[in-house]
C-alpha cells in the first residue's frame, strides 16, 4: 500500500475507531482543518493507529524511529505549544510503542507534556468575560488539553506504579464536559 494511502487510513482510523473516542484531546475538525499538522503530532497519530491495526513491524519501527527523531532533533524544550502537548500526550498514552522500557520513557514524555502545559498556563482559569466564538473554542481546547494532562498523569501513574505529579493531586478539571465523535462539546 502506498505511503499516502497508509497515512490517510491511519488518520481516519485514529479519529473513527481508536484513541480519540477515549482520550479526546484532539478534535478531528481541528486536525483535518490545519494546513500542515506538526510532524510529531501526525506521527503520534499514525503510531497509535498502527498499533490498533497490527501493521507490518517494519512500518511500526519506521514510525517509532521518526517520532524519536522529532523528539531529539526538534528542540521541544523551547517550543511549548498545544500541538506539541497533544502529540506528547498521545505518544505517552500509547505505551505499547516502548516495549521493555515503557515506564521510564512514558513517565518522562508525560512529564514534558505536563510542564509544557504549565508553561502555557493551561492549568490556570481564564477570565469568564463574554468571548467571541473563536476565543471560546480556544478556551475549550485549553481545558481539554489540560484535562488530558490530568487524566494521563493519573492513569499512567497507576499503570507504572508511581505517584501522580503534584499538578494532578492539586488540580481537578474545572467542569465535566462530554465529547462527541466530531469533537464538539457539551458541558454538564
Amino acid at each position: 500500500m502506498p505511503a499516502r494511502q497508509l497515512t490517510t487510513r491511519a488518520t481516519r482510523s485514529y479519529f473513527f475507531t481508536t484513541h480519540s473516542n477515549h482520550f479526546p484531546i484532539l478534535a478531528k475538525a481541528d486536525f483535518l482543518g490545519s494546513e500542515r499538522p506538526i510532524p510529531l503530532l501526525f506521527n503520534a497519530i499514525c503510531a497509535v493507529s498502527a498499533l490498533s491495526h497490527h501493521v507490518a513491524p517494519s512500518i511500526l519501527r519506521t514510525i517509532k524511529a521518526t517520532i524519536r527523531s522529532h523528539l531529539r532533533d526538534e528542540d521541544m524544550l523551547d517550543n511549548s505549544t498545544i500541538p506539541n502537548i497533544q502529540a506528547l500526550l498521545i505518544y505517552a498514552f500509547s505505551m505499547e510503542l516502548e516495549k521493555g522500557t515503557a515506564a521510564s520513557k512514558t513517565w518522562n514524555v508525560l512529564g514534558l507534556a505536563i510542564r509544557m502545559a504549565q508553561d502555557l498556563g493551561l492549568h490556570r482559569k481564564l477570565g469568564s468575560e463574554r468571548k467571541e466564538q473563536s476565543e471560546a473554542d480556544h478556551t475549550e481546547l485549553r481545558r481539554r488539553v489540560w484535562g488530558g494532562c490530568l487524566i494521563a498523569d493519573r492513569w499512567i501513574s497507576a499503570i507504572v506504579r508511581r505517584s501522580p505529579s503534584s499538578c494532578s493531586r492539586a488540580t481537578s478539571p474545572r467542569s465535566l464536559t462530554t465529547f462527541s465523535r466530531d469533537g464538539s462539546t457539551a458541558s454538564r
